[in-house]
Parts: C-alpha cells; structure tokens; sequence
C-alpha cells in the first residue's frame, strides 16, 4: 500500500509538473482587441470563437488585456481634438464619448491601467507616445510597451509598484507588437536587421526585423523559447525581399505561414502533416490561441475581426465602419490642384505609370500644381513619427549632365532615412497610420511626435528630400502618401477612399482637393 500511494504521489507529482509546462508553453485562451474605441476579449464557448466586450472608463485604441491576476487592465486611449488644449486634445470618458456626435478622436499615446473599480492612472511618461504592450505573464505589475520618441521606435517596462520605468531599447524597434518570455524574465520584440533596397525605387530601402529580447531588470541570461504572440520572421540572406515571410506556430504542431511581416499578407494553414488547409489574407494579427489565429482585414470602408481555427475553418466575429474620414492631403487653393504621377498595384489599374508594389502596393505619389504645394493631414491624428532634417537627394543627377541641386551622392541610409527623406507619420483613431514623404526641408511644421492635428492642418510642403527623380523643379519634387496597417517607416500599405472625390481609387488626371485649409496651433 505504501509503494502504491508512493506511485500515485510521483504521477500527480509529474502530471503537476505537465501541466506547468503545459501552461507554460501554450498561448493564452483569451485573447485581447479593440474596435470602434472599445475593448474586447476573443474567447472560446462550445468550441467556437466569441466576442466579448471588455467596459473600460476610458476609450480604446489598443487594448492589452489583464494582468495575470485579473486584477488590472491596460490599453492606450483616444482623446478628442482640442486645437487650444495642451498637446492638441482633451481627455474623455466612454460615457461621454458615446453621447458625442461624431467627435473627432485622435489616438493619445497615452498607456492607462485600471484596477476594475473605476480607478484608472497613466504609466508612461511625457515623451513616449505609446504604441503596443503586453502584460507580463508571472508579474501582475510589470507591462511591457513599445513607443515613438520621435523619429524612432523604443521598448520599455514599467513597474506599477514602484511606478518606475526603464527603457530596453530607445531604437530600431517595429513598433507594432510587443511579448514576454513564458517566464516573464524577458521582454521580446522585432529589431531592425538590416534593409533590403526597392527593385522599382533603387534610392528607397525597407528595413529588415529579426526576432529580439531583452531580459527585465532583476533576471540575467533568460534562455527560453518565443512568444507564440510573436511571428517567426524569415532571416535567410538567400530569400531576401521586400516583403518579408513568417511562421506562425500552433500548439497542435500546425502552422501558419505569411509573407508580409509589416502588414497585409496572404496567411497559409498547414495540418501538422504539412498539409496546406486553408489560406486567407489578413493586414493586422491579433493573437494566437490554443484553437488557432485572430486576425483583421482593414479596408476604405472598416475593419472587421475574423478567427481562423486550426482545423481551417473560418468565422467573422465582428466588422464596423471606419471611423475615420480621410481627404486628398493637399490644400484646396489652386484648380486643378494635384495630379496622381504613380499608383500601386494593389488597386485595379488606374494610371499610366503604375509603380508601386510590394509593402506600397497602394501607395500614391502626387504632384501639386506649381504654387500648391501645402500638405495637409489627410484626417484627424497623432503624430506619432517625424524627421525633418533631411536636406539632399540620393536620387537625381540628372539625364542631360544636370543634376538636382540638392543632390548628393551621399545622401544615403540614416542621412536620407532610407530614401524617405523628410517624413510625418500620422496614426489615426481608426488605428491605422497615412504616411507622408520627401517633404520640403524647413517646411515640416509639427514641433514633435505626441502632438494632435485635425484634418487639413498645414503640416509641411511637397518637396524632394530623400531619394525622388523627375522634371519638377529639376529633382521630381512630390508627395508620397500612403495609409498604413504598421507603424513602421517601411509599414505596408493598404487601400484608401478619399471622402472628398467621387470616384475611388484615383486615376491619372487632376484634382480639386476638397480637404479644409487650416492654419493649426502645435502645442
């Protein structure tokens, strides 16, 4: 009897032991998102994907779920424009953000935690305009987060008990996603690992991301296996292009494989015996679970949040209307005001030149009318990446033994940024981002990142800074511009409707803006 009661002890004993490391190494069941400025939890009920609401006091951007004790909550919130209010917005309740007629909300950066009670602080400090986090999964008062500081993106912890934060990184972060190692002992993220150059814009480079950690204060070596919350990035120096592949592990052995790390891409299911399943497209990745992959397709006209099993079935959990209304980025003064010079391939073809593809597949360039060269914000955001030191063109020397005044043959990498040259990324409250490029330089006017604009603020001129070729002005001076599912410098494109034409996507030919010339106070 003994021996026996010895043998049951040692089995519960191993089997307490699996469990451990069962829970260790499976995702959570529960996972966190957000839509239309809520919060919710995408959870299983008889084998099948729910939604549920999450009520928060504050408006939701992100949402990062809870803290492993279920005590605390955390997401980054949205405000609401206030031109003459510090930073360009004013704080709001849920509550009263529902009562509003159509207010015009613009993303915060501001991380917020609330204990469930009503009782709700902000963690990050003045100058880190937050963007993702992850709560840690052993410390009920540890949250990782990335943030913008300006023109690049960083990683951080911050301690609610001693309300301390330390920076990880201060650079060469993706912003977007943000995981903890099984054991909390370290923060885990993508770093910048080199570029690859455009094939149709040689002057332009996107960067490249390789899996990273750092190991929270306190712990020292962590050595433990990644995050399921984070895509394996292809690395191999043989495969290298522009869009960068991705493997999703499930915990059944089956994967998920994409092709664009930095946003849309075609996500292809294989079985455990590596059978292809299912293939669907998604721009952003929520999260995984134990039962499979939730995703979302952004389109002109919304969002919508699908889950994808892993026995390849498929289930559309919610959708809502954007609730963001975007304008041609120019000032209406001249008529015709722009013309489009270059598509993307991800629209139907709609122009003569049609450059763009890739992570730009719906890209545009524009080109104002001489003496129209204001650049507006295309709708209501945050400013959340800004450079505006560029001052030479990598690109243009010229056909006829001329060459742009500004250019020069050093013009390259973090000189030029990459080819973008001067830049202003706005992220919007419908999460995604428009991106700005080759603006003029000692136009750029917004002061730094954190500061709120309203749709048609004057935030810089049409110029050729970076890597730009063509006739105008003798360096191809024009707007780049293209909405955006990543907060990356080199995020992918995804598709538009202008609220102001009539017709959607743009062709070659001139426009009259309809967008709202505004001279806007930065504070």
């Amino acid at each position: 009897m003994k021996s026996k009661a010895v043998a049951t002890f040692v089995l519960l004993l191993f089997g307490v032991i699996a469990l451990s490391h069962a829970s260790q190494r499976s995702p959570s069941q529960s996972l966190p998102t957000s839509l239309d400025g809520k919060a919710y939890e995408i959870v299983s009920a008889s084998g099948k994907p729910l939604l549920r609401e999450v009520p928060t006091e504050l408006p939701v951007l992100f949402y990062a779920g809870n803290s492993s004790n279920g005590i605390y909550r955390a997401y980054t919130t949205l405000s609401v424009y206030d031109e003459f209010a510090p930073n360009g917005r004013t704080a709001v309740t849920s509550k009263a953000m529902r009562s509003m007629n159509a207010p015009h909300l613009v993303p915060s950066g501001d991380l917020v935690v609330e204990d469930g009670s009503g009782g709700h602080w902000r963690v990050n400090d003045d100058l880190q305009f937050v963007v993702a986090a992850a709560w840690s999964p052993t410390d009920a008062n540890a949250l990782a987060f990335t943030f913008s500081s300006g023109s690049d993106y960083g990683v951080a912890v911050v301690d609610l008990r001693s309300k301390t934060t330390q920076v990880l990184r201060d650079t060469g972060i993706l912003p977007d996603r943000v995981a903890w190692s099984t054991s909390g002992k370290a923060v885990q993220f993508y770093e910048e690992a080199g570029t690859v150059v455009r094939a149709e814009s040689p002057g332009e480079e996107v960067a490249r991301f390789a899996l990273a950690k750092e190991d929270v204060p306190g712990a020292h070596n962590a050595r433990e296996g990644w995050s399921p919350q984070l895509p394996r990035p292809e690395t191999s120096k043989t495969t290298v292009t522009e869009n960068q592949a991705f493997t999703i592990e499930l915990s059944d052995g089956s994967q998920i494989k994409g092709d664009n790390l930095l946003g849309r891409t075609e996500l292809q299911l294989f079985s455990p015996l590596d059978k292809s399943v299912q293939t669907v497209t998604a721009d952003i990745i929520v999260g995984v679970s134990a039962a499979g992959l939730a995703y979302k397709q952004v389109s002109a006209a919304g969002s919508e949040i699908y889950f994808l099993d892993r026995h390849g079935r498929v289930t559309r959990l919610a959708a809502s209307s954007s609730l963001v209304r975007y304008f041609l980025p120019f000032m209406p003064f001249a008529s015709p005001g722009l013309t489009v010079t270059q598509s993307g391939s991800g629209y139907s073809p709609q122009c003569s030149v049609w450059d763009h593809t890739g992570t730009m597949a719906y890209a545009y360039d524009m080109q104002a009318k001489a003496g129209n060269e204001v650049i507006e914000s295309a709708a209501d955001g945050t400013v959340v990446y800004l450079m505006k030191s560029v001052t030479c063109n990598s690109l243009d020397k010229g056909t006829d033994g001329t060459k742009c005044a500004d250019y020069s043959s050093t013009c390259t990498g973090s000189t030029s940024n990459s080819g973008w040259g001067n830049v202003v990324i706005l992220q919007h409250a419908d999460g995604t981002w428009t991106k700005y490029t080759h603006l003029k330089y000692g136009a750029v006017l917004p002061p730094s990142t954190g500061v709120s604009i309203a749709v048609g603020c004057e935030m810089a001129r049409e110029g050729h800074t970076g890597a730009t070729t063509g006739n105008k002005n003798g360096c191809g001076d024009h707007l780049h511009f293209q909405r955006q599912v990543s907060g990356a410098l080199s995020g992918s494109s995804t598709s538009i409707a202008f609220a102001d034409q009539a017709t959607n996507p743009l062709r070659c030919i001139s426009y009259t803006s309809g967008n709202q010339a505004r001279s806007c106070l930065f504070r």
